[in-house]
């Protein structure tokens, strides 16, 4: 059950967060930060932190909001804030060591954080119910 919950997050996550990257994140940071940037990604650290990231989300949200026949709201709420404080602890750190790293960057990337993980986990919930 794990790897099949594993993969159809690790399906529905990218395909939203590819917008976010591509439509938004991308952008705004080849404008605000390009010293910053490297001039290609690092996909094995992306698909490292996708595994991981993915995986205790899993065990910690949402196998329990299966098991236990959480609600929508509940299971909203709690993925929000896992996203939320995940992403939270990139952007802050980002925030405490980086020089002139955008403070609307961080916390719009928090937000989305929250939002990407909730909207996960209301796909995947719905599908396994």
């Amino acid at each position: 059950m794990f790897i099949k919950l594993l993969l159809e997050s690790l399906f529905a996550f990218l395909v939203i967060d590819l917008v976010w990257i591509s439509q938004v994140a991308s952008p705004w940071m080849k404008k605000a930060v390009p010293h910053l940037l490297s001039a290609s990604p690092n996909l094995l650290a992306a698909l490292a932190f996708y595994l991981l990231y993915l995986s205790i989300f899993l065990i910690l949200i949402l196998i329990p909001a299966l098991t236990h026949k959480s609600g929508y709201s509940t299971l909203a709420f709690q993925s929000f804030i896992f996203g939320l404080a995940a992403y939270a602890t990139y952007d802050l750190t980002n925030l405490a060591v980086m020089k002139g790293y955008p403070l609307s960057m961080a916390l719009a990337d928090m937000l989305w954080g929250g939002l990407v993980t909730m909207l996960t986990a209301l796909i995947i919930y719905k599908l396994n119910i």
